[in-house]
C-alpha cells in the first residue's frame, strides 16, 4: 500500500543483505523490508480467563524482490505451523523476527498467501518510548484491551509491523459468554453459540499494525447517526461510570467540526471504546480509539479523533517523524476547544500550554530522541509550530494547506519533509520562518505577551511557596513548643504529699488501759 514506492530501490538492496527492518530512525529492527502486506485475516479464540490466545493468521502479500527467506513480526507466542502458498514453510525464530523459507522461492512482484497458526499468551511488548511496562496486549484478569503504538502488535499477532506497510484487516475473535469482542471497522457478522460468541469484524481501509485494536469485556454500547449519515458507536465497559461516558456523546460534534475544516472524514465508520485498564492515555487505533480508565475527556476524545485524519489515514513514513501525527492532532484539538469555548478559552490555553513548555525545557520536535516521543517537545511545544503558521497565512490558507496535505496522502505516508514541502509551496519563506524555530531551534522560541504571564506565573508560584514555607515553619515552631511543653511536664518533681496515717514510720502512743 505505497511500501514499495516509498522505499523505492533502497529497499531492494535491503533485501539482499537483512530481510529485518526498515531502517526506521528510532526502531531500525521494526517492519521487514521485501514485502508488502496487502491484507491480513485474523481468526483468533481468546479465553480472557486464562490469557490464552489460539490464532491462525492469514497474510496475503506481495514479494518487491525475489526473495528465498522472509521475515515477518512476532514477539512471544508459540508457532504451530506456516503455509507459503499452500505448501509448508520452514521457520526459526530470532528475537521479534519471524524468519521463514519458504518451499519454493517467490518471484518479484508476485502475490503469494502466508498462513501462520501459533498460539499462547500475550504479553505486552517493552518499549523506550512510553512511559508504562510496555505496549499491545493489556489483560487485567476478566477483560482485554489493545494500545500498540509503536510496535506492540507483534506481541498478538505476527505482522509487518511497521506504518509504511498499510494494509487491510478482518477479525474473527471467539470469546466466551457473556463477553463481547470489539475491533476496527464494521461488525459484518455475530455467530451465537451456548456458550461463547464468534465477531466478524471487517475495515474498509488500510490500516497501520499499531492502530489495530481488539477489546474484549461486557460493554455497554450505544449507536447512532450524524448529521451527515455517520453511524457512530460508543463502547463503555460497564464497570465505567455514567459521568465517565458523558463527554463522548460529543463525539458527532467533534467529527463535523474536524470535517469541515480539515476533509470528509476519512473511514466508513466511528466510535470510542472506554475501558477500566489502569493506562494513562488513550489511542487512536483506527475508527475506533480506545481510551484508559478516566482519559475520556473532551479534549483527550478530540485529540484522538483528530488522529483520524492526522496518523491514521495520513501515517508517518518513519516513527521519527511523529510531530506531524501527535502535534498536528494535538493543535487540531485547540481548533476545536476554540470553536467551542470561544477565543478567551483559546488564547487562555495557549499561554498556560506555552508557560509548561518552558517550564520544561520542552526540545524540538524535529530533533527527538526516541524517549522524547511522547513527551513535552510534541504535546506541549509542537502545536505551536501549526498555530504560528497558522497566524502567519490566516485561517483560510492554513485550511486550505490542511485539506490539501489531507488529499495528497489520504490512506498512505508522509514525511516532516513533505509537509515543509507543501509550506514552501503554498506559503512561502514567510510561513517556514513562522514553522522552523518551534520544529528545529534548540532554545524554544520565546512570546512576550506569553513570557510577561510566565513571570506573572513564577511570581505567584513563589509567593505560594513561600506561604505554604511560612505555614510549614509555623507549624514547625508548634509542634516543638508543644513538645518542649510536654517534656517540661515530664521533668519537673512532683510536690510531696502529707502523709496519711500509717503512713510514717513514727508510731502512735498506746491507748490507755481502762483496767479490764
Amino acid at each position: 500500500m505505497g511500501f514499495i514506492a516509498v522505499l523505492g530501490s533502497g529497499l531492494l538492496a535491503l533485501v539482499a543483505s537483512d530481510p529485518a527492518g526498515v531502517g526506521d530512525a528510532y526502531y531500525p529492527g521494526y517492519g521487514n523490508a521485501g514485502i508488502d502486506v496487502l491484507s491480513y485475516e485474523l481468526d483468533l479464540t481468546i479465553e480472557p480467563s486464562a490469557n490464552a490466545l489460539k490464532g491462525v493468521a492469514a497474510i496475503r502479500m506481495r514479494a518487491t524482490s525475489d526473495l528465498s527467506l522472509f521475515h515477518l513480526d512476532l514477539v512471544g507466542l508459540d508457532v504451530d505451523a506456516i503455509e507459503v502458498g499452500g505448501e509448508a514453510a520452514t521457520f526459526d525464530r530470532d528475537g521479534r523476527e519471524l524468519r521463514i523459507t519458504p518451499a519454493r522461492a517467490i518471484a518479484a512482484d508476485s502475490e503469494v498467501d502466508v498462513l501462520v497458526r501459533y498460539h499462547g499468551e500475550p504479553e505486552v511488548v517493552p518499549d523506550p518510548a512510553v512511559p508504562v511496562e510496555g505496549v499491545g496486549w493489556f489483560w487485567n484478569g476478566d477483560a482485554i484491551w489493545v494500545m500498540s503504538e509503536p510496535g506492540g502488535s507483534a506481541g498478538f499477532f505476527p505482522c509487518n509491523d511497521h506504518p509504511l506497510d498499510k494494509a487491510l484487516f478482518s477479525f474473527r475473535v471467539r470469546v466466551p459468554r457473556p463477553l463481547q469482542a470489539v475491533a476496527n471497522g464494521k461488525l459484518v457478522e455475530l455467530l451465537e453459540e451456548e456458550d461463547a460468541r464468534t465477531y466478524v469484524w471487517s475495515a474498509r481501509d488500510p490500516m497501520a499494525t499499531y492502530l489495530v485494536t481488539i477489546a474484549i469485556a461486557e460493554f455497554d454500547s450505544e449507536t447512532w447517526t450524524s448529521p451527515s449519515g455517520l453511524e457512530i458507536t460508543n463502547w463503555f465497559t460497564k464497570k465505567s461510570r455514567e459521568s465517565s461516558r458523558k463527554a463522548f456523546q460529543k463525539t458527532d460534534e467533534i467529527l463535523e467540526y474536524f470535517s469541515s475544516a480539515f476533509g470528509p472524514y476519512p473511514f466508513e465508520i466511528a466510535g470510542n471504546i472506554l475501558t477500566n485498564a489502569r493506562v494513562p492515555g488513550a489511542l487512536e487505533t483506527q475508527t475506533k480509539p480506545v481510551y484508559g480508565a478516566g482519559t475520556g475527556t473532551e479534549e483527550v476524545i478530540a485529540h484522538e479523533l483528530a488522529h483520524q485524519w492526522f496518523g491514521n489515514a495520513v501515517c508517518v513514513e518513519d516513527w521519527n517523524d511523529i510531530w506531524i501525527n501527535e502535534g498536528v492532532a494535538e493543535y487540531a484539538a485547540w481548533m476545536y476547544l476554540e470553536s467551542q469555548e470561544g477565543a478567551e478559552a483559546f488564547a487562555k490555553k495557549l499561554k498556560e500550554t506555552y508557560a509548561m513548555a518552558r517550564a520544561m525545557k520542552a526540545t524540538p520536535p524535529g530533533h527527538m530522541t526516541v524517549r522524547q516521543m511522547f513527551g513535552a517537545a510534541v504535546y506541549l511545544r509542537g502545536p505551536f509550530a501549526l498555530h504560528f503558521l497558522r497566524r502567519q497565512l490566516g485561517d483560510e490558507r492554513f485550511l486550505a494547506l490542511m485539506r490539501r496535505w489531507m488529499s495528497d496522502h489520504l490512506h498512505g505516508n508522509a514525511s516532516l519533509e513533505d509537509f515543509l514541502a507543501l509550506v514552501d509551496e503554498l506559503g512561502g519563506k514567510d510561513a517556514r520562518a513562522a514553522l522552523d524555530p518551534w520544529l528545529f531551534d534548540e532554545s524554544m522560541p520565546s512570546v512576550a505577551e506569553w513570557d510577561a504571564y510566565v513571570e506573572e506565573r513564577r511570581k505567584d508560584q513563589e509567593a505560594r511557596r513561600a506561604l505554604r514555607e511560612a505555614e510549614r515553619a509555623e507549624r514547625e515552631a508548634l509542634r516543638k513548643a508543644q513538645q518542649a511543653e510536654e517534656d517540661a511536664k515530664k521533668n519537673t518533681p512532683k510536690p510531696e504529699e502529707p502523709a496519711k496515717d500509717g503512713a510514717s514510720g513514727e508510731s502512735k502512743p498506746d491507748k490507755p488501759s481502762d483496767g479490764r
